[in-house]
């Protein structure tokens, strides 16, 4: 399951992949990166970009690859680069199952 919770010390938003079954950890989708600001990252109330984590783009052919299955399942409105980290746009969206739920 897609779940999110946020960065203790930052308090931007953290996505990952959970087993249903044992509500255990599979990869991360997102890095913290705090030396990147909020402006950086566009971060307000409606979302933020999000850094990819390096293991879950091992987990694709390309780059490319993940960031167009991100865009087509995690409500994102768009992809880019911030300081050479691949990065999405993505909604604080609701439909995403809170961690602490």
């Amino acid at each position: 399951m897609l779940v999110k919770d946020y960065y203790r010390d930052n308090g931007r938003l953290y996505l990952g992949l959970y087993d249903l079954d044992t509500q255990e950890p599979i990869v991360d989708i997102t890095e913290n990166h705090p030396e990147l600001t909020d402006k950086q990252l566009d971060v307000t109330a409606d979302g933020q970009r999000v850094v990819l984590d390096n293991d879950f783009l091992s987990c694709f052919d390309s780059v490319r690859d993940c960031k167009i299955r991100c865009m087509d399942n995690l409500k994102c409105l768009g992809w880019g680069e911030i300081e050479g980290y691949p990065c999405l746009y993505v909604l604080n969206h609701k439909d995403y199952k809170d961690v602490n739920d």
